[in-house]
């Protein structure tokens, strides 16, 4: 299906396609990237509503440019379950033609992926399946299979007390984390050990003694078997980063992102055809600066906002400072969050905004109960600081929650005896049309969201969406 006329506004694209160039001149790792193929222009008008022919071999659909994949060799890319050139850049339309019925065909009959990852012409299959966090809010796990390593991306925890674990996969050779978020690594406790785990060193710091780390750079690029596996930071999270692998087409998986923080840098990340994508708030659209204003009619009174300490709590207590908020006291586990930002700088947080974060940690007043703004772990408001105030009889502040909220907290948020205000740490619908556009991505699976209408999702992104847990890439 070709680009929808709309659907990506102008200025979304420029700035996506900026921020693809400010990558390229980054260039994590050192390589150089080859540039992003040049995409067919999609019909516009009149003539996209015309009805398309298949897009079968030799069709006008099948996108056949003849334009070398991956390390200059030719091979056939089965993401649509048609044959098209690697490393193509395909018409849009046309590598959606058979994408979802593929990947809902392999899901519904249960089928397996082959043993060997070998394609029936003899190429290499890459067999994803996303354990959990496809469909819903869930902890995050997802499966990669070459044909000589399999790879876990993140394993979380459950966000709801008295909720099933995802099924452990039978054998694995590596996990690669995210961030320290519990929906992210609470899982980790589960899995065999000795398996190496690879995440950055803050988020190392926040795993169980004993597990077999190996700490990369926020920002570059290791080696992972025959693979090359290039880092980025994700802009949700201090020491969180997003995950590349150069499986032939390239597969994204962003962890938790964010492109609108003031704290948290974003890096751009390299073409991939398939992203497995964060898009915890579906397609909402409220930019952070009106939820900052939306934020600001709530503190006028004595409130208590659960938090994450990586995450949100420093960014709204800079934030916050800026706005003249003079009365924001930070619990310990926020305020060394804040210093160690302030003075330790991994590569996540934004360099122009360290001056900033000591001059806050200097002047922060030392945390007491009585304060107007109370910013304190842990985000569910039921354990830590925030647990324990809440807590108290003698504690009368209001609980202002500012990211998710478990069951119990949505009830309470029903009775009234909560207040709810987004504060965005994951991507807007804008954020996820400009990501479509740095990826140049043919296939995205939207993780941590309902998807009830994968039909608007597809017109909204301009790209084909996954909505079953299995599928696989050939060449």
């Amino acid at each position: 299906m070709g680009r929808p006329a709309g659907s990506l506004s102008a200025s979304a694209e420029r700035l996506g396609r900026a921020l693809y160039r400010q990558g390229q001149r980054a260039d994590p790792g050192g390589a150089r990237r080859r540039p992003p193929a040049r995409r067919h222009t999609a019909p516009s008008g009149p003539e996209r509503n015309r009805e398309r022919p298949s897009a079968g071999a030799g069709a006008p659909g099948a996108c056949r440019c003849g334009r070398r994949g991956p390390r200059g060799q030719r091979g056939e890319l089965h993401l649509s379950g048609r044959a098209l050139p690697a490393g193509t850049a395909p018409c849009r339309w046309a590598a959606a033609d058979g994408v979802s019925r593929l990947a809902a065909a392999r899901a519904a009959d249960g089928s397996r992926p082959a043993a060997s990852g070998l394609a029936a012409g003899g190429g290499v299959t890459t067999h994803i399946e996303i354990i959990s966090g496809l469909g819903h809010k869930a902890p995050a796990a997802i499966l990669v299979a070459t044909p000589t390593q399999r790879i876990l991306l993140d394993a979380g925890g459950s966000l709801e007390p008295d909720t099933a674990d995802w099924p452990l996969p039978d054998r694995l050779d590596a996990v690669l984390l995210s961030h320290d978020h519990i929906d992210h690594i609470a899982g980790l406790a589960r899995l065999p050990p000795g398996v190496p785990i690879y995440c950055s060193a803050v988020t190392a710091r926040a795993l169980p003694p004993g597990m077999n780390v190996h700490p990369v750079a926020v920002r570059g690029r290791f080696s992972l078997g025959d693979l090359t596996v290039t880092t980025g930071s994700s802009g949700h999270a201090w020491g969180g980063v997003w995950f590349h692998l150069d499986v032939p087409g390239g597969l994204f998986y962003s962890g938790d992102i964010s492109m609108e923080s003031a704290l948290f840098h974003f890096d751009p990340p390299p073409p991939a055809s398939v992203a497995l994508v964060d898009a915890s708030y579906g397609l909402y659209d409220v930019p952070q600066h009106q939820q900052l204003d939306a934020l600001w009619r709530h503190v006028h009174q004595p409130v208590l906002c659960p938090v994450p300490p990586s995450g949100r709590a420093v960014e709204m207590a800079l934030l916050l400072a800026r706005r003249g908020a003079a009365s924001v006291a930070m619990d310990e586990a926020c305020r060394e969050m804040l210093a160690q930002m302030a003075w330790h700088n991994d590569g996540s947080v934004r360099p122009e905004v360290q001056v900033e974060l000591r001059r806050l940690a200097d002047q922060l007043p030392p945390f007491h109960a009585d304060a107007p703004i109370i910013l304190a772990a842990d985000p569910d408001g039921e354990q830590g600081t925030a647990g324990e105030l809440r807590r108290r009889a003698d504690f009368h502040h209001r609980t202002l929650f500012t990211g998710h909220m478990n069951q119990r907290a949505c009830a309470q948020h029903r009775a009234g005896e909560v207040d709810f205000c987004r504060w965005n740490v994951h991507p807007t619908q804008r954020c996820l049309q400009m990501l479509t556009v740095m990826l140049h991505c043919r296939l995205l699976a939207p993780l941590f969201t309902v998807i009830d209408d994968p039909a608007r999702w597809q017109q909204t992104l301009g790209c084909e969406i996954l909505t079953r847990p299995r599928f696989r890439m050939e060449t």
